[in-house]
């Protein structure tokens, strides 16, 4: 018995001494652990990329709102210089108008009714006016249509060869036409001093 012991002593330590008899760890284990590492970046990854997408679909519409705001900006801008160009317009067409009715009052104090050219003229350039100024002064287009039914009644006044009252409609025309000026801004015209009729009426 003693030498069947001492036997399985020296094949036991013949085992252990032989690297070869060890059993190393399964490589099953490690592959799962790295592929789930690799499914929770790749998870991560997406997530980042969908979050980058949002991001830029944001920024994308926030530049769309920008521009659309400089674009508002910029016809609000074209617009409002084209009304005060408009004012100023009226202003020289309403100096005209108002240059001209005081020539008027004169050759018809002297006892002559050749006036109708200036008084088309004066009419044209009211109705101008009261058009050019309705947006942003309508108490100068009130007065520039008031400048119009003086002037309507001058014309008939003449048509009946009543001189005297055509100058009478013809001054409150004129006195109508000054006081509008005043709600109007300074143009090229600069005030009731005559000088050609603007080329838009």
């Amino acid at each position: 018995m003693t030498a069947t012991l001492a036997l399985l002593i020296h094949l036991f330590a013949g085992q252990a001494a032989d690297p070869s008899a060890v059993v190393a760890p399964s490589p099953k284990s490690d592959d799962s652990a790295a592929a789930s590492q690799l499914e929770v970046l790749e998870t991560q990854n997406q997530d980042l990329e969908s979050h980058l997408g949002e991001l830029e679909a944001e920024r994308q519409a926030d530049q769309q709102d920008l521009l659309s705001l400089e674009k508002g900006l910029a016809d609000e801008q074209a617009q409002r210089e084209q009304a005060d160009q408009g004012l100023s317009q009226g202003r020289e067409a309403l100096s005209f108008a108002a240059a001209g009715l005081a020539g008027v009052e004169q050759v018809l104090a002297g006892g002559s009714g050749e006036v109708w050219d200036t008084l088309s003229q004066a009419d044209a350039a009211a109705a101008f006016a009261r058009g050019a100024s309705a947006g942003q002064s309508p108490e100068g287009s009130a007065l520039a249509a008031e400048t119009q039914r003086w002037l309507d009644a001058s014309q008939q006044a003449l048509e009946r060869g009543d001189l005297y009252w055509a100058r009478m409609t013809v001054r409150a025309a004129r006195q109508a036409a000054d006081r509008a000026l005043s709600f109007l801004p300074p143009g090229a015209g600069g005030g009731a001093s005559g000088g050609a009729p603007p080329s838009e009426y």
